[in-house]
């Protein structure tokens, strides 16, 4: 199974939750709270218990309240109960081999029922397999039965059981079952034949989108007995595992081929089978466990335990809506991976990726994007982290046609348009209007497509579109969507296949003919915009956009009316004889203005000679729900997921609700899937919006994302589109999210209180030492205590901290470094505080350990509760041996943020007031930075009116960046960049410098980000925070005299104008800056790539076998490089982070990663932002026009200082001569 750590923040983290001691404990709710689950068992039965705390008690001290991870833990879930979402049979009767392993398999199946809220009963009873008794399951598990166990009236009531729905689930000796029963072999898939030993082998994992695999990694090794089987089921099932034979001894029967696990679909049924589970111990394997338990989840449409609400809904104002992206180009539809990963399309060819909180234009596809057409559709494969797959819909640019396709993403986001399979073409005929083209996956890898009725209803007066004159074809949806033998108005149901064809799946509408198309799920639509699928039940919901007609007409028929639809089965759904509850309209002649009778919903003809298909139609379903004509469109089904531990998620108020929303005003609702008629509930305040385009919740947290186009109807409005988070911030929903996981045993840790750090001096007490950093404070390895406990041993001593006599003093509950071995003296158990701090308790009294201040700064094991003294924080920190060659010898342990907040308050009143209080330094006065900081060099640096510049960072200890070739690097949450001003003044005299000022910029625990300004006092002893800007002006000594140069000084706000998400947050390091040899204030050269890496910076391996194929920026001044280089890497580090798809300018790419010729840079042309006439008296001019400075604009606004026409903007009052010397040579000499 996958491994995943997480940790809250960066660097100070929760840790181990437990009482005093280990176990495991609960505690009843007080009565009201609201918390209950149930469950049923014919073997057994159990009540469950909500617990009130995170904490767990071995019995060595006694329970309080400090225990409790948040002592309004009741509160926050007392308008919730734990719904049973479920009830399961299983059956395990043998006429056979009994497998000794049936009753662990019981067990587990009865412990996954009740930490999931599940009823469960068990039997070996054919008597229970009726009809009546089988109704109440979701789903039965055969766990290991052998022989014939039913007979056939049994049988023929578990064949109706699943072909209405139900749901089976086969465990092992399963296929060692009912052999005369032909329809129990198509169920379970395979009959086995025979197994060599019990023996380990290689488990290869085919399909990762199911959740009975969705957790395993590529390779599965494991100990069973391995089945063979009679046949092999590949062609009638999904495989989901097979076995690698060469990786074990198959006996004298192998399949080569060898599936172990697979699933399919029989009626309107589930099925799933797994060799696995002969031996008692693979039902405690948590792999095997999950494997079962998504099986369960998938055949058995359940939920895990579901939270169910029982108040009021939440009111609007416990949801906020934020702008996370902006300047999109024509939005057309989202979509987001299971690693939460957000990916957009725009509707002239744009592919866009959320990357490090910016969402960037990575591809651009080809395509006709006139009228409604263009980039319509799209939908991850449901393997996607895997497999990388996408699927399109899109307008050909070169034949009147749309395609479906599919597209493989690369790693770095682009699309790989070379990997395109192009899965089916269907005419698009030209002019206006309805395309639809949405896109989505059922559970069974199903591909869903929303058609249009590709027809011009503007000359209809807002009534059904029939028109059957001559050369009147394309204003009669007749045509497509009641035409049988068109994709047009439908919704089409395909299932892609690996090498880039489709089948069609069982059970689609048709039956393919010269009049039939069998791709066909659901016709009689004309602009289903927006399509879902319920991920428990499959259920297909859209919404249809109707026609405008205000009033009902007699000769014409009903007026205009929007649909939500929802359906489990294929159907013809009425456009355009009807709409709504099967609102008829009459059959209108076009030419003589008459109208014949209406038309009959259970008689449904299409003979207009514009019809390619069937006359007779099958009967009209009527909508599921129905609202006068708006744009109404449908997001997801929401499914609240335990899982999820989101602070922000949806609440499970919306369980079971579909998401929809009016595209004309933005408005949102909410619909209960379960009602046979919903009454729809507004919500939301979406005022920051225009025309939502789209809506996905996000599989990975479980939050609302919005897409808007910029405009409520018809427009165009370029790069006007935003992406916006919806979270819910009220309480009565989410239980408390759960703290980060603890530090495991061999972790290495330091800790400390208010700023000071833990030493441990030999045969002394602890204490603190007064340090900003961690550089002083001692190391200790976590080591399991057992029974939930942990002890402290040091690093330098290999000694446990100890709870005992000082051996000075009659004081019994000092904490020293003197043990060799561990004893209840030497355990001690994490406490989880409110306020993000750990308190500590010692078992050998149970009394917290707190600091006393006399006659030192010593920790005692003495308090009977935590007080502040006794709120402790942990960090990871870096033990290493020295390498006394390097550049820099270890990875510095840094503490996360330093002394700087982790999240900035409005009125920067938690920020230091002095940078000598930040951390940042050691010894402000000599500029000698702490310990923490690790120096670096820019080759190609920021343009700063003549400063010079020193750079540091700090990189939380235990926290990894994650390293890109190209563009940004992502940095964890504690980080602090350090740059530092000071100015020449004296231009005879290099070396003499004014300190000017030293900016911090820090990553807050949400990730993004805020930067401050100190500025040096006069006498350099220290710089204080600037809270607003500041103009300076400072005399600089020439061998003319003077002159004046005038500085600002930043305020935050003015930071943030460059360091934004829109730009690149944290500008300046990154591969190709940092690519280079320096010497290090070490006074060791080195690569610096090299060095990041030899301190374990990266979370990822970094090539650096050859460091000169990486990319690596010139300076402006480096004559050894082309005027190209050096020019296109200035424009990276002073222009990229807005000129770019990235950007607030994006017309001209700065970026370096972007070739020169894809720049539009050359020839480039403008944004018309400017009368480049009336400004700069130029008729025609461009980027930058060849041999032309003078018409070109990069040239002109580089050189200007004008504030109101310089580029950049900020920073920069002074023209880079250097730069435009080389800038003018580089344009004259353009051909």
């Amino acid at each position: 199974m996958r491994s995943y750590r997480t940790f809250l923040g960066i660097a100070i983290i929760a840790f181990f939750f437990s009482a005093c001691g280990g176990g495991g404990s609960s505690s009843t709710p007080p009565s009201g709270s609201g918390n209950s689950s149930s469950s049923s068992s014919s073997s057994s039965s159990s009540s469950s218990s909500s617990s009130t705390t995170s904490s767990s008690s071995g019995g060595v001290c006694p329970i309080d309240s400090q225990d409790s991870l948040n002592s309004s833990v009741d509160t926050l879930v007392s308008n919730q109960n734990t719904a049973i979402s479920g009830k399961i049979l299983v059956f395990s009767r043998t006429e056979g081999f009994r497998h000794s392993s049936i009753t662990p398999g019981i067990n587990m199946l009865q412990d996954m029922a009740q930490s999931n809220g599940w009823a469960i009963d068990v039997t070996e009873n054919g008597a229970s397999f009726t009809e009546s008794n089988l109704e109440q399951y979701n789903v039965v598990v055969w766990l290991n039965t052998t022989g014939n166990v039913l007979d056939s009236m049994q049988q023929t009531a578990f064949e109706n059981f699943i072909d209405g729905g139900g749901g089976y689930v086969g465990i092992h000796s399963a296929a060692d079952t009912e052999f005369d029963w032909a329809w129990y072999g198509d169920l379970v898939g395979a009959y086995f034949q025979s197994h060599p030993q019990i023996q380990s082998a290689n488990i290869n994992i085919e399909d990762h989108s199911h959740p009975a695999t969705a957790h395993l990694d590529a390779s599965w090794a494991h100990t069973d007995e391995w089945y063979n089987y009679r046949a092999n089921p590949r062609d009638n099932v999904s495989v989901l595992m097979s076995l690698d034979e060469a990786s074990y001894d198959p006996g004298g029967d192998p399949m080569g081929d060898h599936p172990i696990a697979w699933s399919h679909e029989v009626g309107e049924g589930r099925s799933f089978y797994t060799g696995l589970g002969h031996t008692a111990e693979t039902y405690g394997n948590p792999d095997f466990i999950a494997h079962i338990e998504g099986a369960l989840l998938w055949t058995g449409r359940m939920q895990k335990s579901l939270n169910q609400w029982t108040g009021s809904p939440p009111p609007d104002s416990d949801f906020t809506t934020s702008v996370i992206a902006t300047g999109i180009d024509l939005p057309m539809a989202m979509e987001i991976s299971q690693d939460g990963d957000v990916f957009v399309i725009g509707r002239r060819g744009n592919f866009y990726a959320m990357e490090n909180t910016q969402l960037i234009s990575k591809t651009q596809l080809i395509v006709d994007s006139s009228d409604e057409k263009g980039l319509i559709g799209f939908a991850l494969a449901p393997d996607f982290t895997q497999s990388r797959h996408a699927f399109f819909h899109y307008t050909s640019a070169n034949t009147s046609e749309q395609i479906v396709s599919r597209i493989s993403v690369n790693s770095n986001n682009t699309l790989a348009l070379s990997s395109e399979f192009i899965l089916l073409r269907y005419p698009a005929s030209p002019g206006c209007c309805h395309v639809a083209g949405d896109l989505a996956f059922d559970s069974a890898g199903n591909l869903y497509i929303a058609t249009g009725d590709n027809t011009n209803p503007f000359q209809s007066s807002g009534y059904a579109p029939i028109d059957e004159s001559t050369g009147r074809q394309n204003f009669d949806a007749q045509r497509t969507s009641a035409n049988t033998n068109d994709l047009r108005g439908k919704i089409l149901r395909i299932k892609p296949r690996p090498e880039g064809s489709y089948t069609i799946p069982a059970g689609n509408l048709f039956i393919a003919d010269d009049q039939h198309r069998a791709e066909i799920y659901s016709m009689g639509l004309r602009n289903p915009f927006r399509i879902s699928i319920d991920k428990m039940t499959d259920t297909l919901f859209w919404g249809d956009i109707g026609p405008d007609a205000n009033v009902t007409s007699a000769n014409r028929g009903p007026s205009g009316l929007d649909e939500i639809n929802r359906t489990t089965a294929p159907g013809n759904f009425g456009w355009p004889y009807f709409i709504g509850a099967n609102q008829a309209y009459t059959d209108y002649n076009f030419n003589s203005n008459n109208a014949s009778a209406p038309f009959n919903p259970q008689a449904v003809e299409n003979n207009s000679i514009n019809n390619t298909g069937a006359n007779q139609l099958p009967d009209a379903t009527p909508a599921w729900f129905n609202i006068g004509h708006r744009a109404m469109m449908v997001a997801d089904v929401y499914r609240w997921n335990a899982d999820v531990t989101d602070e922000y998620k949806l609440p499970s108020y919306f369980n079971g609700r579909l998401l929809a929303w009016n595209f004309n005003n933005d408005r949102m609702f909410e619909l209960d899937v379960s009602a046979a008629s919903p009454t729809p509930r507004a919500w939301l305040d979406t005022s920051l919006l225009v025309g939502i385009i789209d809506a996905e919740i996000s599989p990975q947290n479980n939050r609302l994302y919005l897409l808007s186009y910029g405009d409520n109807c018809c427009g165009s409005p370029p790069f006007s589109g935003t992406l916006a988070e919806v979270r819910y911030t009220g309480e009565g929903n989410n239980p408390p999210p759960q703290p980060a996981p603890p530090f495991e045993p061999g972790d290495n840790v330091s800790f400390g209180f208010d700023g000071r750090f833990v030493s441990a001096p030999t045969n002394n007490p602890l204490t603190l030492v007064n340090t900003n950093t961690l550089s002083d404070a001692e190391i200790f390895t976590i080591v399991d205590a057992s029974n939930g406990a942990v002890a402290f041993r040091s690093l330098s001593t290999g000694l446990y901290v100890t709870s005992s006599d000082d051996g000075n003093s009659s004081n019994s509950s000092v904490l020293i470094a003197n043990a060799t071995e561990i004893g209840l003296e030497q355990q001690f158990d994490f406490i989880q505080n409110n306020d993000g701090s750990q308190s500590l308790r010692a078992n050998a009294n149970c009394q917290y350990v707190g600091v006393s201040n006399s006659p030192s700064p010593t920790l005692s094991a003495s308090l009977a509760s935590p007080d502040a003294s006794a709120q402790f924080q942990f960090a990871f920190a870096t033990a290493c041996t020295e390498d006394p060659n390097a550049a820099i010898a270890c990875r510095p342990n840094a503490r996360a943020y330093l002394n700087m907040p982790a999240t900035l308050a409005d009125d920067f009143s938690n920020v230091p007031g002095l940078l000598s209080q930040t951390g940042a330094f050691d010894d402000v006065t000599s500029l000698s930075p702490s310990t923490s900081m690790i120096p670096y060099d820019l080759i190609a640096p920021l343009w700063s009116d003549r400063a010079e510049k020193h750079r540091w960072m700090a990189v939380p200890s235990g926290s990894q960046l994650v390293w890109a070739e190209e563009g940004k690097w992502q940095w964890p949450t504690g980080t602090v960049m350090v740059k530092h001003f000071e100015l020449p003044i004296d231009e005879s005299q290099p070396d003499l410098v004014q300190r000017l000022e030293t900016r911090l910029i820090v990553v807050q625990d949400d990730g993004s980000i805020y930067g401050v300004t100190y500025k040096w006092r006069a006498d350099n002893s220290d710089a204080d925070l600037l809270t607003d800007s500041f103009t300076e002006d400072i005399t600089i000594q020439s061998d003319n005299g003077s002159w004046t140069q005038t500085w600002n000084y930043p305020s935050p706000s003015n930071c943030i104008s460059c360091h934004n998400p829109e730009a690149e947050g944290i500008l300046g390091p990154k591969t190709a800056s940092l690519n280079k040899t320096w010497l290090y204030p070490t006074g060791v050269e080195a690569n610096q790539l090299s060095t990041l890496v030899n301190l374990g910076l990266f979370s990822q391996p970094v090539d650096l076998s050859n460091l000169d194929i990486l990319p690596a920026h010139a300076h402006i001044a480096d004559e050894s490089k082309t005027l190209e280089h050096r020019l296109r890497s200035y424009w990276d580090m002073n222009c990229g982070n807005c000129h770019g798809p990235q950007g607030i300018a994006a017309r001209w790419d700065a970026r370096y990663e972007t070739p020169l010729e894809a720049q539009g840079i050359i020839n480039g042309e403008l944004s018309g932002q400017r009368d480049y006439f009336t400004d700069y008296g130029l008729i025609d001019p461009f980027v930058v026009d060849p041999s032309n400075p003078d018409n070109s604009i990069l040239y002109i606004r580089d050189k200007s200082i004008d504030p109101n026409d310089r580029m950049p903007p900020l920073g920069r009052l002074l023209e880079d001569e250097n730069y435009m010397g080389v800038l003018e040579e580089w344009v004259n000499g353009l051909p």
